[in-house]
């Protein structure tokens, strides 16, 4: 056998070759024991903690293999810039990175996604991959001078001025709006390692599911040897429903934890059962494909935070459908307290104070417009609204 057919065959679902997962799992433990080993080689040298990321795909679980010894990622990815849509992938790589507890700082791949927004002038589409970056919480790189990959005939993908400078600004001038800001969520989707090691990634269709219905969720992370991270019963507090995919490939110590809250558990694709124990607590009229992300921080509720980001990006004017006169009603399992103010931020927009309306389960927000992406920043107070109680017209 050459290294060409064992390198082929290595990856091979079933195995075709003996130990083969033996084989990887050494690699695997290996190199992050190294990684480790030189991270403290480091600080000990440096004399303080120094921040250490490595580049990675994050796609398959062989991509993770530096945690928990680094600090965030680079993380070069297929955005399939060919099929001129807003990626679907990256939402599962930033769920699975926040349960992970790293972040991600992405960017493209050169000859797939870079060459061809260069070759075809899609500088809209490069907008919506920064915008969904940092709703998701994480980061894109700036697009300042892109490797395009070798071979290529012309010059690397270089942003010009207002390609998406003011994106960027938006996030700098708006950071206490970002920076401590985490997913609102009472649904969690359970990960398995092990699951995806076997190819099986029915959690990550689950994502997308959710996603696509506006449900807030988080993933849960139940790891195996090449994945250091426990299921504890402490992950699922506060969760209403709990989403379980492939639960024959959770060791013995994971179905525990499961079976102890197994009045909230939901086996995909039972939606209805997900409906009753978690109603969608997000409704969007008005518009679709509007994705709505609500985020605070652990310590401080008064602000709840919503992503609103456009979907409706139009392939053959590289820009985006704007949207107008749109109504978002939030289920008070979202909210610490009664809404007292509603504040539209968009980039390169003035802020706009939106009229919202209380009814028995929640608010509903008048939003006048939304182009790419927007933040809804709502303030509360601590009693709660009664259903007639309405804000100044």
């Amino acid at each position: 056998m050459t290294d060409q057919q064992f390198g082929k065959q290595i990856y091979n679902l079933p195995e075709t070759l003996p130990l083969a997962q033996e084989y990887r799992t050494f690699q695997h433990v290996a190199a992050r024991e190294f990684i480790k080993n030189f991270r403290q080689q480091v600080e000990a040298i440096a004399g303080r903690r120094m921040l250490l990321s490595t580049n990675s795909a994050f796609h398959t679980p062989s991509d993770w293999w530096a945690l928990p010894a680094v600090d965030f990622f680079t993380a070069e990815t297929m955005l399939n810039a060919a099929s001129r849509k807003i990626p679907q992938q990256q939402i599962f790589r930033y769920k699975l990175a926040d349960a992970l507890g790293t972040r991600l700082v992405c960017t493209g791949t050169p000859k797939q996604d870079w060459a061809f927004v260069r070759n075809n002038n899609l500088r809209g589409l490069v907008r919506t991959w920064i915008a969904q970056s940092y709703a998701y919480g994480h980061h894109f790189m700036v697009p300042h001078s892109m490797w395009c990959g070798e071979g290529q005939e012309q010059s690397d993908y270089k942003s010009q001025p207002g390609d998406c400078d003011d994106l960027y600004q938006f996030v700098q001038e708006h950071a206490k709006l970002f920076d401590g800001f985490e997913t609102v969520a009472d649904v969690g989707v359970i990960y398995s390692n092990t699951a995806f090691r076997r190819g099986q990634r029915q959690a990550q269709q689950a994502s997308y599911e959710l996603t696509k219905r506006n449900i807030p969720f988080r993933l849960i992370a139940a790891g195996d040897e090449w994945m250091p991270v426990d299921l504890r019963k402490e992950d699922l507090a506060g969760l209403r429903a709990l989403v379980v995919t492939n639960p024959d490939t959770l060791n013995s110590d994971q179905r525990a934890v499961l079976d102890a809250v197994k009045v909230r558990t939901v086996a995909w694709p039972d939606q209805k059962r997900l409906s009753q124990l978690a109603p969608p607590p997000i409704d969007v009229t008005g518009a679709t494909d509007v994705t709505v992300l609500p985020r605070a921080k652990s310590d401080d509720p008064s602000t709840l935070v919503c992503h609103l980001l456009n979907g409706n990006y139009l392939p053959q004017s590289d820009s985006m459908q704007a949207l107008r006169d749109l109504t978002i009603t939030l289920d008070d399992s979202l909210l610490s307290s009664t809404v007292t103010a509603a504040t539209l931020t968009a980039p390169g927009q003035e802020d706009v104070a939106c009229r919202f309306t209380h009814n028995e389960n929640g608010v509903s927000i008048s939003v006048p417009s939304l182009d790419l992406w927007a933040l809804l920043k709502l303030e509360m107070q601590n009693s709660k609204p009664h259903p007639s109680d309405k804000s100044p017209e």
